[in-house]
């Protein structure tokens, strides 16, 4: 498994606990180290998604919220094509072009606009408009919707909200919490994208 632009590590670190048996490559652009007492089965490269070589080792990429950083992603999916041995999948998650629509005032939020200003340089997609994307690099769609609706985008106002007030921020975690795992129950047609293709 390739994690594709793994940041601190946390989901490779949680996959490789629960599958002992796959091997998983973590892969940020960013020099980074492993936790002590990671598995065995988990190692961290430091490299850059735009320039895959292109081996076909791979029988499952995954890559969260990572290509709304990256300049040019189109060219990072037919890596991820090439990088997949015939039958792979990938699991991609990444805001949308649909995320404009705030519930709070954008004042609120100027800290976080500055820094998405500078770090989100990405192209941003509706759904169909990535499914068009991820057909024309060579895959076959298998699952795709959109995730995190109004419920998860008042979560992560919440949480962006209280993010100079930590004992705001640890009272309101359930609450936030909950707002999350309802927010993935029910179906939307906003917020962040999910497609599930296969080589």
């Amino acid at each position: 498994m390739l994690d594709a632009g793994c940041g601190e590590g946390s989901y490779s670190l949680e996959i490789a606990n629960a599958c002992p048996w796959a091997e998983i490559r973590a892969l940020d652009l960013k020099h980074g180290t492993l936790p002590d007492g990671a598995p065995a089965n988990l190692s961290r490269v430091q490299g850059d998604l735009l320039q895959l070589a292109g081996k076909e080792e791979f029988d499952f990429i995954y890559s969260i919220d990572v290509l709304e950083h990256i300049r040019g992603n189109q060219q990072v999916m037919r890596h991820f094509h090439r990088e997949l041995k015939d039958g792979g999948y990938l699991f991609l998650h990444m805001p949308s072009d649909t995320l404009d629509q705030r519930i709070f005032p954008d004042r609120f939020f100027r800290r976080f606009d500055n820094w998405a200003d500078h770090e989100h340089v990405g192209e941003q997609y509706s759904l169909p408009e990535l499914t068009l994307l991820l057909t024309r690099s060579g895959f076959s769609i298998c699952h795709a919707q959109y995730t995190f609706g109004w419920l998860g985008s008042l979560a992560w106002e919440l949480d962006r909200l209280t993010d100079s007030h930590w004992h705001m921020k640890i009272s309101l975690m359930p609450i936030l919490k909950l707002l999350a795992r309802l927010s993935v129950l029910l179906k939307t047609s906003r917020g962040s994208l999910l497609v599930v293709a296969q080589k």
